[in-house]
């Protein structure tokens, strides 16, 4: 049997002249076609004029210079054309956004008031599954970190055939966050002092609020790590099965490089989803309110 070589990126993009692909090619082709326009143009009203002519030569060069170094450089794997332009959509967007609807937001804001934030109708169901509506369904699992440097060479390249032969078998994309965000040790601090207050033992309850108070000087500007690996079927039907499916199929491969992965339930899930709307904010917004499916009763007197 033959092999065939293959690149390692398999969604990059045909190359078809010059080592272009086609959006790359189309661009620089309609620069140079502009730049043609102009020099024609410069020909005719300036009578074939050797100065102008060349004046417009070297700026040409120029633009068709730097356009080739935009089209062709990359900036953290996006092409620097496409990175500016995300640059500046960043700066003169809106910086504030709201989850409602654009003609209601039109209703009660104007001029630089927050804009509407459009996201998918999406709902946590109690198992922490998330559903897309149309758009299929999604798991987020939580994975733990492993010390990879103090493994021995050859640990080392079992965890890397290990993690190779899962994204090998891959047949749907998936997405892994690294994401940091302020470690939350105002809840542990708040328990040990609602803690102290039972105990009986005036020692013992101002050992209790004394490391309370060390847990909040020690948490001060500390920031916490955390992996997350989101597993997502777009297709409709039989979606929620199987993205489940793809999920436990996930913990099982993974636990041959000695990664941990743990699928979040409903309370975590709307955690990490309202931390990534809000970042910095460590406040759990699951505390204390009811899931999305769940009535809400008074509270008895």
């Amino acid at each position: 049997m033959g092999t065939a070589r293959h690149v390692a990126d398999v969604d990059r993009e045909d190359r078809i002249v010059f080592g272009l692909t086609t959006p790359q090619t189309l661009k620089l082709g309609g620069v140079a076609t502009v730049l043609f326009l102009v020099g024609l143009m410069v020909w005719r009203l300036t009578h074939q004029s050797a100065l102008a002519i060349g004046i417009t030569l070297v700026v040409s060069s120029i633009v068709l210079g730097v356009s080739w170094g935009a089209v062709i450089a990359t900036k953290d794997g996006v092409p620097v054309d496409r990175f500016v332009l995300r640059g500046l959509r960043q700066r003169f967007g809106p910086s504030v956004m709201v989850p409602a609807a654009e003609d209601e937001m039109g209703r009660r804001v104007a001029g630089d008031g927050p804009a509407a934030l459009l996201l998918p109708k999406t709902r946590v169901l109690a198992d922490g599954l998330i559903d897309l509506g149309e758009r299929g369904s999604a798991v987020i699992c939580r994975a733990n970190s492993l010390t990879f440097s103090l493994r021995s060479e050859t640990e080392q390249e079992g965890l890397i055939s290990a993690f190779g032969a899962y994204l090998n078998s891959l047949a749907a994309p998936i997405q892994i966050v690294v994401r940091s965000e302020p470690a939350d040790v105002e809840s542990w601090a708040s328990e040990v002092e609602e803690g102290a207050e039972r105990l009986p033992v005036p020692a013992l309850r101002q050992a209790a609020l004394s490391h309370a108070a060390y847990l909040r000087v020690l948490g001060e500007g500390k920031v916490r790590r955390q992996a997350l690996l989101v597993v997502r079927e777009e297709e409709r039907a039989a979606s929620a099965d199987l993205v489940r499916q793809r999920a436990g199929a996930a913990e099982d491969a993974l636990s041959a490089a000695g990664i941990g992965v743990t699928v979040l339930e409903h309370a975590q899930v709307v955690d990490v989803l309202a931390m990534a709307m809000n970042p910095g904010e460590v406040r759990r917004v699951s505390r204390g309110r009811a899931r999305l499916d769940e009535p809400i009763r008074r509270a008895q007197p």
